[in-house]
């Protein structure tokens, strides 16, 4: 029954006009509270948020830190491929934003 409420707050949270930065704090609030199962589902709302706004950063951010939850509660399993889909978009607007020469870097170790 917990669900319902949070789902709820979840909806009233997105649904208010706010930056990305701001639900980046509310879902590291989240964390702090160790309600790391509603900072993940925040979490994911927000990523969806930041794709559809084309901020490739704050989506980056938000599946880092769906990936932190998952870390968190020690299930490293779920844990790691966030953490490879946040690295994956970080390179990719790195490498487009970069130097040639440093793209080339980039895209070497990536």
């Amino acid at each position: 029954m917990r669900a319902f409420p949070f789902l709820f707050l979840v909806f009233v949270a997105l649904s208010w006009p706010q930056t990305l930065e701001q639900l980046s704090k509310q879902g590291n609030d989240l964390i702090a509270a160790k309600d790391l199962p509603a900072a993940e589902q925040f979490f994911g709302a927000a990523a969806d948020k930041a794709r559809a706004a084309s901020d490739r950063r704050w989506e980056s951010e938000f599946e880092r830190a769906i990936g932190e939850t998952f870390e968190r509660r020690f299930d490293y399993v779920r844990a790691r491929p966030q953490y490879q889909k946040a690295l994956a978009i970080r390179l990719a607007f790195a490498a487009a934003e970069a130097p040639i020469d440093n793209a080339k870097e980039i895209a070497r170790h990536g």
